[in-house]
């Protein structure tokens, strides 16, 4: 499945086959909910509801001439099972519906319209103190609530790492930073 914004008839037969949603739901409209970087995103508009399904493409989205591993997506999944027992970081999180290894795709709660702080790469733009507080607080109960022991190998995430350790000089030759 190549997720298509322009292909709604497959999007339903997908999340049909998913059972995301119900044989009476239909796709009304997909669009982009934001600037991505790593990868394809699309806001996917039901009658009652929306949902946001990313797809990992072979390469980042924003920069198609640089590859990336397609299973990034399949960590970020795996990220949200792992912090889903607790409540603190649970309710400041999108549910996670659906992690589609072989098409690398992974379904989630649409939040809405929120922050995605890309602003704060701006000079002169800056965290409310509220909201910095709130982050803090985050991290800490992340830090400290979710170790288990040793990371799984598919949380060490090496291939990522290694992108990023790889092209460090070219994220620097383009305007917006990639995250």
């Amino acid at each position: 499945m190549l997720l298509d914004k322009n292909n709604l008839h497959d999007i339903t037969s997908y999340l049909r086959d998913k059972q995301l949603i119900d044989v009476d739901e239909t796709v009304i409209s997909a669009e982009k909910p934001g600037e991505g970087n790593m990868n394809y995103v699309l806001r996917i508009n039901l009658q009652e509801r929306a949902l946001i399904m990313k797809q990992a493409r072979p390469y980042v989205e924003k920069y198609p001439t640089i590859a990336a591993p397609e299973e990034r997506v399949i960590i970020e999944g795996e990220f949200y099972k792992q912090v889903k027992p607790h409540e603190a970081l649970r309710t400041a999180m999108p549910s996670i519906f659906n992690v589609d290894e072989e098409n690398h795709i992974l379904v989630l709660e649409d939040v809405g319209d929120s922050k995605d702080y890309t602003f704060l790469y701006q000079q002169q733009n800056q965290l409310s103190e509220e909201e910095a507080q709130s982050l803090a607080t985050f991290l800490s109960v992340l830090h400290t609530d979710c170790k288990a022991g040793e990371p799984s190998e598919l949380m060490v995430n090496r291939k990522l790492r290694a992108l990023n350790h790889e092209r460090k000089d070219t994220w620097l030759q383009y305007p917006a930073r990639l995250a």
